[in-house]
């Protein structure tokens, strides 16, 4: 079936190496060897696996294990990911307040991301993608010795008052 070969095709491609840097940190190179191609393809396998279980009913506990899998795989990831930005020490502070402001959204992507897994496990994955984005955002502030922040103000004013729903470049939905 060619529903079940996609999924499983998604699914092999979350794995590749070019997106891993261990086996709870992804790749952050921006390029086609980004790590957020891995919540990409799950969220794809896992969207598509409902539509497994209508074509074949006795297949859906497969599902319900690829979802739980990939699930609590991509929370794992989106967790290290805050966990790294939160112990990263801010070198220049005047980047403090974009630090403060990126690990803000990455903790209310995996809340949301929680609230969501139940239901729309496919949605809760692109949550933890954008907790994984923003961890890394937040590390890039940490990590400049520059005042980058200055250039993202407006960006993170408009975050604050609900006008934008992209944080400093990263899709909060």
């Amino acid at each position: 079936n060619k529903l079940i070969d996609r999924i499983i095709d998604n699914i092999e491609k979350s794995l590749k190496i070019e997106y891993w840097i261990d086996e709870l940190r992804l790749n952050t190179e921006k390029g086609e060897d980004n790590g957020k191609h891995v919540f990409l393809y799950e969220s794809k396998a896992v969207v598509l696996c409902p539509a497994r279980g209508i074509i074949y009913k006795e297949l859906e506990p497969v599902c319900e294990d690829i979802e739980y899998n990939l699930v609590g795989a991509d929370l794992q990831l989106g967790d290290t990911a805050l966990d790294d930005a939160e112990n990263t020490e801010v070198h220049n502070q005047s980047n403090q307040r974009c630090y403060d402001k990126m690990l803000e959204l990455a903790e209310k992507a995996i809340t949301k991301a929680e609230e969501r897994k139940g239901k729309l496990p496919g949605v809760a994955i692109i949550n933890y993608m954008n907790a994984w984005r923003f961890s890394q955002k937040a590390i890039e502030f940490a990590e400049s010795s520059e005042d980058i922040c200055k250039l993202n103000f407006r960006c993170l004013d408009r975050v604050d008052t609900g006008k934008e729903k992209l944080g400093c470049g990263l899709q909060m939905d």
